[in-house]
């Protein structure tokens, strides 16, 4: 899956949809509205839980 931070109607027209659709929480509860997931061939919907940027990107 692809994960992005930004505008929901912007992403929405390229397939994203909101991470709690996905049971996929972001770290910061405040940016849930804009914490999308695009699936890709091999999504596996068992994968859920709460996604953690990695350190180069900031991790919270």
């Amino acid at each position: 899956m692809l994960v992005v931070l930004g505008d929901p109607d912007f992403f929405g027209r390229f397939g994203f949809r909101p991470s709690t659709d996905f049971g996929i929480v972001g770290e910061e509860p405040a940016w849930e509205h804009l914490f999308q997931i695009r699936t890709l061939a091999a999504y596996d919907p068992s994968v859920q839980g709460e996604f953690i940027y990695p350190e180069p990107f900031g991790g919270i």
